[in-house]
């Protein structure tokens, strides 16, 4: 055998993937050995090479096909499925984090953002107090209808505005079995007279309560007829409307 070609028998021979008579890398190991290799061995080499090629493809293929269908021999589609309804769950539940926000939780402590307000700024003599005691606000006070009076409030300002997407305010609430009421201002409600209410029963165990924002209702001509989530600035537990004595605590309110 002439030196060239036993030097490309050697190379081929130690898996070396390199035409050694042209300096090329060969792209068919199978191609590179019928060449070098024939001389010596005959056509039984090529012969040998082109079964074991068509082996190795094959055995390609069912590796390509097992690993396309998954664990435990899934189809493929199965796993396209599986993707597809994870990826809905986890929209949806980002989209209902974007849907939530709470407003206050008091068994946090202090709430300083919270002040009292009566009627008295408009000339009536009702009078009341708020404070947090408890894990609650507790909103106590009289009460009167005198002269156009007749409410006792313990407010917050919001500082950010509620999410668009949430439908209702959540409470946690009790009281003495009296009805009481949350108030709403939006930026729709620009008289001090203006406002949304809706009323909730209360008695002695703490009670969660739904109040969604299409139940409430405007205190006047020349509101929207339900307060949007985003346009609320404020909220307000409220004694309200009849002469009195007022009890009732708030222990967590949100928007959802």
């Amino acid at each position: 055998m002439a030196p060239e070609t036993e030097r490309a028998a050697h190379f081929v021979a130690r898996g070396i993937r390199r035409d050694a008579t042209r300096g090329d890398p060969c792209r068919n190991r199978a191609c590179d050995r019928s060449r070098t290799l024939a001389p010596r061995f005959g056509i039984a080499v090529r012969r040998r090479q082109r079964d074991g090629g068509r082996g190795a493809f094959a055995a390609r293929q069912a590796r390509q096909t097992a690993a396309a269908a998954g664990p435990a021999g899934r189809a493929p589609h199965l796993c396209s499925m599986h993707r597809a309804l994870l990826t809905a769950a986890l929209l949806f539940l980002a989209a209902e984090a974007r849907a939530q926000m709470l407003i206050e939780d008091f068994s946090d402590g202090p709430a300083p953002g919270w002040r009292v307000v009566t009627d008295r700024v408009m000339g009536g003599v009702s009078s009341g107090q708020a404070q947090v005691t408890g894990g609650a606000l507790h909103l106590t006070g009289t009460v009167s209808t005198a002269n156009n009076g007749g409410f006792v409030q313990a407010r917050l300002d919001l500082a950010a505005p509620l999410p668009s997407g949430a439908t209702a305010l959540h409470i946690r609430v009790r009281g003495d079995g009296q009805a009481y009421f949350i108030h709403l201002r939006t930026t729709d409600t620009r008289a001090p007279w203006h406002y949304y209410l809706a009323r909730f029963d209360t008695g002695p165990d703490w009670t969660g309560i739904a109040l969604p924002f299409a139940a409430f209702r405007p205190s006047g001509r020349g509101l929207p007829p339900v307060p949007a989530a985003e346009r609320i600035t404020s909220v307000a537990l409220v004694a309200y409307g009849r002469d009195h004595e007022a009890d009732v605590r708030l222990a967590r309110i949100e928007a959802r």
